[in-house]
């Protein structure tokens, strides 16, 4: 896809979408302001999204070549307030990539489609081999051999890394309404997850490859689903509870039979290792992993993790276990994805020297072992991420995460396919709709158009609102009928709980960025850049 190829059509990419025709950036629909030079580079990179483009292309779009100017500096404040606009980060990038010295690439998916692809592991190769061929060709055969062989070695210290998967679509597999548990698990062609229906849960399954969801059947009114079999003969469950207590492991087949108990196992999670012949579950608050073999004998514990352990999956090869670990048990966040090997040894935190505010959960391997994939929640919706990990020959492996989704949907629980051709998420957007109770009627009415907004405050004369976005949590000030609208603050800071001053000049609110705690700040009522009042760690119920 071509920006300049497109003859000024819009462009969108995550919830941003770009009108070169007309020179305008919006959000969700609400115009962002950016000056000229940031969005000349936004159309730049955009002209070749997911492939490089050069410092110096930049500095011949932005700069003539008989004007004078710091270049590096100038092009710097243009990437950054650029990033600013769009909430990017230089360290976990989700738009602009930085190769150092080199220029920027844009990362995420544009028009629902991924970029061009990196160079393939043979670019480095065709490069240095003329040379070595050459060389050779004028010295004894020895010393031929030994240049192949620096080469080789050359080549293979230069090989590149491996490439970062992109999302080139998304599909809805069901439109039943139906809430989903964020637990979800394949085998035999089939995906199965539990469902509630009213006050009810039950296991479901549906095909890969799309269909109708065929209910299963358990002896119990409410069961969640566990785990399945490796080949999608056996559905590991137990009866559902939401006080998460610790209840029976039961095993049935996935096509119809007798369920049976597993031994006297009980847990809130269990996982089947993939040869099938163990059981790796946990107990309520208990920190520890617990392993026994398929039919509930010779349990034992396995490593105790550093707070309530969630979200168990084995590595496919069986070596490596993932678990998400609350450091406080009684909280459902922050979690934070942790690994060990099947032995217990070597435990770790997968995501150690990254700054990765937020939550990191339900990390799953790829069938071949390439890609870590998890879900993780930094503010805004849930999104899917990746870390490239077993390379093989031909790529450099390397433990920088990737995300593959930006919203609106929140999408966790990630389920990789067999083929590693698609990735299965539950997905969901939550919507609310401001109302007003009207006295006189004694009915409910929408208020500013029905708009989806929470935490709201009026002014003192009553002419004025101010309200914060749901779910993105962007701070809006406006006059009660919805005119005169300003977007106060910009993703990444989340606004909660504003106020307006007596004098109506002010508002503050509790703010924060991802991962840090909340803080009283205020902020002009006509706009502008916002102050930090407190340095508590408190904030919204």
């Amino acid at each position: 896809m071509s920006v300049a190829g497109t003859a000024g059509r819009k462009v969108r990419f995550g919830v941003f979408e770009l009108n070169p025709k007309t020179g305008e950036l919006r959000k969700d629909g609400l115009r962002v302001r950016l000056q000229e030079q940031p969005f000349q580079v936004l159309i730049a990179l955009l002209d070749r999204p997911g492939q490089l483009v050069t410092r110096e292309e930049l500095q011949k779009k932005l700069w003539s070549g008989d004007t004078f100017v710091d270049f590096d500096r100038g092009l710097g404040t243009a990437i950054r307030k650029l990033r600013e606009a769009l909430g990017d980060s230089a360290d976990n990038p989700r738009f602009i990539e930085t190769l150092p010295r080199r220029g920027f690439r844009f990362i995420a998916p544009v028009n629902g489609y991924a970029g061009a692809a990196p160079a393939g592991p043979g670019a480095p190769l065709q490069t240095l081999g003329p040379s070595a061929r050459q060389r050779g060709s004028r010295r004894p055969g020895v010393l031929v051999a030994g240049g192949v062989l620096c080469i080789g070695a050359l080549a293979f210290l230069l090989r590149p890394s491996l490439p970062s998967p992109r999302i080139s679509r998304i599909v809805q597999m069901t439109n039943d309404g139906r809430q989903k548990l964020p637990y979800m698990f394949s085998g035999g062609g089939r995906l199965y997850f539990t469902e509630r229906i009213a006050d009810h849960c039950r296991i479901v399954a549906l095909p890969a490859a799309g269909g109708e969801v065929v209910p299963i059947q358990t002896p119990f009114q409410d069961a969640q689903v566990l785990d399945v079999s490796r080949r999608g003969s056996e559905i590991l469950f137990r009866k559902f509870t939401f006080d998460e207590q610790d209840q029976p492991i039961w095993a049935v087949p996935a096509y119809g039979g007798p369920p049976r108990r597993v031994g006297n196992l009980v847990s809130t999670e269990a996982a089947w290792s993939p040869d099938g012949q163990e059981i790796l579950y946990i107990k309520g608050y208990d920190p520890h992993l617990y392993v026994a073999k398929s039919d509930g004998t010779g349990s034992r514990a396995l490593v105790k993790v550093p707070g309530r352990p969630y979200d168990i999956h084995w590595s496919p090869d069986g070596t490596r276990i993932s678990v998400s670990v609350s450091v406080r048990a009684e909280d459902e966040r922050p979690k934070m994805l942790w690994e060990v090997s099947a032995n217990g040894t070597n435990l770790h935190p997968v995501l150690a020297g990254w700054s990765f505010p937020g939550t990191s959960r339900n990390g799953r391997w790829t069938f071949d072992g390439k890609y870590l994939l998890f879900d993780s929640f930094r503010g805004g919706p849930d999104n899917i991420w990746a870390i490239p990990e077993r390379a093989g020959f031909f790529y450099r492996g390397g433990r920088r995460p990737v995300q593959l989704t930006m919203g609106p949907l929140n999408v966790a629980a990630p389920v990789p396919s067999e083929d590693g051709k698609r990735i299965f998420v539950i997905g969901s957007k939550k919507h609310v709709r401001l109302h007003r109770y009207d006295s006189k009627s004694k009915t409910w009415k929408p208020a500013l158009g029905g708009i989806s907004a929470e935490h709201v405050d009026f002014s003192q004369d009553g002419e004025w609102v101010a309200y914060v976005s749901y779910p993105d949590a962007n701070l809006f000030r406006s006059k009660v009928d919805g005119s005169q609208k300003i977007q106060l603050t910009v993703a990444p800071m989340q606004a909660a709980m504003p106020r307006i001053s007596p004098d109506g000049k002010t508002i503050a609110y509790m703010g924060r960025a991802p991962g840090k705690p909340w803080r009283i700040r205020l902020i002009p009522f006509a706009g502008g850049a916002s102050r930090q009042l407190t340095s508590g760690d408190f904030g919204p119920n």
